[in-house]
């Protein structure tokens, strides 16, 4: 099956996600030996209804790892953003996307399913990489190497271990990281829905509309096809049992664009509900031997479409500082832990901002945010945002991933 013991052990990713392939695709263009554990049984056990925003930071990246091409294929790109109220009246007229970003990075906003993604990054991994029904127990730090137990596949040697294992990591557990989420106020829904409607749902143009404590936000991902997610205020502990339709329909009954024709085409079993948190920062995500890479690290809310971009970010820097400063010792792992953690809070902390101006219900704060939503001040904040990643992170690419 595999083989990790003696001088050449692999790298354990623990998390098949899009974190753990990209992270696996990225050390592997750095000529580091890998293997991805999934505790899923199945690639396509793994949420085959929802959509991720490939924005240029993570294009960039997608295409020095071969995979930006392919994946731009399965998604059409988001030229504009327009963001309205519930009465349909014009709160940001037109963010040009297009222009910001092909400015910084040369590339556009992308929404690809994200199920596609998975698969294209896992077939670009040599044969034998990924490995199902493997679920995380402990590990044991060596000093120059890991011991990493698995419920299938018992106790497997490697030089590090990288979790990759989402928000609620237990990697991060076992490192002895312990993390208290607060709940943010608000739970999500989203889904891919088979719909067709250009007059309201014009080709290469996001939309959002903001109503008292409740969004309702669409992206077309190709000509018949239109990702949507609802985001709404609701109490600690609330439960949300199916059927999920009747109650959005109630939630968002009247609003503009179409919305409950979305919801009501929209398959019951498609539609995918989360609760949203804030978790506290994390200044370092290494210790000895071990390191984390995408939510494990920095769990991130979904305002900003960030969460995927930022974990492909952190594959990245991590192969770089890898291949430069090899895994002899840990400061590879410590230097990306550095470098990535000051980056990615900043998007962290943006990302928690716009989720609580969109919780706010009074109507004396509703004009505070008419106000907070114009043009030059959502430009100002994503311009140096954009800005900002492209002066930090262009960086690693100065060592060169070896040759496809």
């Amino acid at each position: 099956m595999f083989t990790t013991t003696g001088k050449s052990r692999p790298v354990i990713i623990v998390g098949g996600g899009l974190a753990g392939l990209t992270t696996a695709l990225a050390l592997h263009r750095a000529g580091v030996r890998c293997f991805v554990f999934e505790q899923q049984e199945e690639l396509t056990a793994v949420e085959p209804s929802a959509a991720v925003s490939l924005w240029s930071n993570a294009s960039a990246i997608l295409d020095r790892l071969g995979a930006g091409t392919k994946a731009r294929m399965h998604g059409m790109p988001t030229l504009e953003l327009q963001i309205y109220d519930v009465k349909n009246r014009t709160l940001l007229k037109k963010w040009d996307l297009l222009k910001e970003h092909l400015f910084y990075n040369g590339t556009e906003i992308v929404p690809v399913p994200r199920d596609i993604l998975r698969q294209i990054l896992s077939e670009l991994l040599p044969p034998d990489t990924v490995f199902f029904g493997a679920k995380f127990q402990s590990y044991l730090d060596r000093g120059s190497y890991v011991q990493v137990k698995f419920d299938k596949f018992g106790e497997v040697e490697g030089s590090v271990l990288i979790g990759c294992d989402g928000v609620f990591s237990k990697v991060r557990k076992t490192m002895g990281i312990s993390l208290e989420p607060e709940y943010a106020g608000y739970t999500t829904w989203r889904s891919i829905v088979n719909f067709s409607d250009s007059k309201n749902f014009p080709f290469f143009t996001g939309k959002e509309i903001w109503g008292a404590g409740s969004r309702f936000g669409t992206l077309v991902v190709s000509p018949d096809r239109i990702y949507w997610y609802a985001i709404a205020n609701a109490a600690p502990g609330q439960i949300f049992l199916r059927p999920f339709r009747p109650q959005l329909l109630q939630r968002f009954q009247g609003w503009p664009f179409l919305c409950e024709d979305l919801i009501r085409n929209s398959n019951e079993f498609d539609i995918r509900r989360y609760d949203v948190y804030n978790w506290p920062a994390l200044s370092n995500w290494t210790r000895g031997r071990a390191t984390l890479v995408g939510d494990a690290a920095h769990p991130v809310t979904p305002n900003m479409h960030q969460g995927t971009c930022m974990s492909i970010e952190d594959a990245a820097c991590l192969a770089q500082m890898v291949s430069k400063y090899g895994l002899e010792d840990n400061r590879a792992l410590e230097l990306y832990s550095a470098v990535r953690s000051r980056q990615a809070q900043s998007i962290v902390l943006a990302s928690r901002a716009v989720g609580y101006w969109g919780s706010w219900q009074h109507p004396a704060a509703l004009n505070v945010r008419k106000l907070l939503l114009t043009y030059p001040f959502i430009y100002w904040i994503c311009h140096k945002l954009l800005k900002r990643s492209n002066a930090e992170f262009k960086f690693p690419f100065t060592i060169p991933f070896t040759s496809l």
